[in-house]
């Protein structure tokens, strides 16, 4: 793998039905935070992802 693959970042769009809205906002308690690593020698790259709950404010 090399240090692009590393860092590419992939995002998802969703598109909800205005009815549907408040029912998919209360659904997204949890958020996901990756970090990737690389090492520079044999450019091998691990990532990590936590779960993180959403702000109650």
């Amino acid at each position: 793998m090399n240090q692009s693959q590393c860092h590419r970042i992939q995002s998802v769009q969703v598109l909800v039905d205005s009815k549907d809205r408040e029912t998919t906002w209360d659904a997204v308690e949890v958020y996901f935070n990756c970090i990737s690593e690389c090492d520079l020698n044999d450019r091998d790259c691990t990532i990590s992802c936590t779960r993180q709950l959403r702000d109650a404010s």
